[in-house]
């Protein structure tokens, strides 16, 4: 690794600890995984020896990360704008302020021909990137939820969060939160999420 690539890692270690939900530490191993932000990049840290070993590229304002349960995968969000893939289009029998509030309050147009926000599903094992999933914008915090099945990320650009099913890769659900919703973090009883704005 360069010394450039080292000097931005440690960086990003450094933000990323004092904001202190974006180190993700794998079950069972000693690495520990810290989105680098603009170095669009995922750190990976080997705790026994406190050292940097390698990063995973691939990956656009790398910012919020969370684990699944198992380890096997890491879901990282992405701060930055995306050109949607495609149109979103409103299903029979949705009014069109029934789908905009489902996708985050925005208007339809905007959802028709906007950018969008993309989650990244890391695969710790071989340090690559298995799928991207469109989510309805910047992504600052990311959660996987206890039982593994979905991932919630907060959306502080539209007021919103979504759920997207992380076995289909779809999106589930957007639900208007207010302004600049931050971080989240899930009850013991895994039956809500606590949402924390800015």
């Amino acid at each position: 690794m360069n010394h450039s690539l080292r000097k931005q890692c440690i960086a990003g270690i450094t933000a990323s600890v004092a904001m202190s939900f974006s180190l993700m530490v794998a079950a069972d191993t000693n690495r520990a995984f810290v989105p680098m932000g603009t170095a669009d990049a995922v750190g990976v840290i080997d705790l026994e020896n406190r050292k940097v070993t390698s990063s995973i590229g691939g990956t656009l304002n790398t910012h919020g990360s969370a684990l699944t349960p198992d380890g096997r995968y890491l879901v990282v969000g992405s701060l930055s704008a995306h050109d949607r893939q495609k149109p979103v289009s409103r299903p029979e029998g949705i009014s069109e302020d029934e789908h905009a509030a489902h996708h985050g309050g925005g208007k339809s147009t905007e959802l028709e021909a906007g950018s969008t926000g993309l989650l990244y599903l890391v695969n710790t094992a071989t340090k690559t990137i298995d799928r991207k999933l469109e989510v309805p914008g910047p992504v600052h915090h990311v959660l996987v939820t206890s039982n593994g099945r979905y991932a919630v990320s907060t959306h502080p650009a539209s007021g919103s969060i979504s759920v997207v099913d992380l076995d289909s890769g779809q999106l589930v659900k957007t639900v208007a939160t207010g302004p600049a919703p931050n971080y989240l973090v899930q009850t013991d009883d895994g039956q809500s999420l606590l949402v924390i704005g800015a």
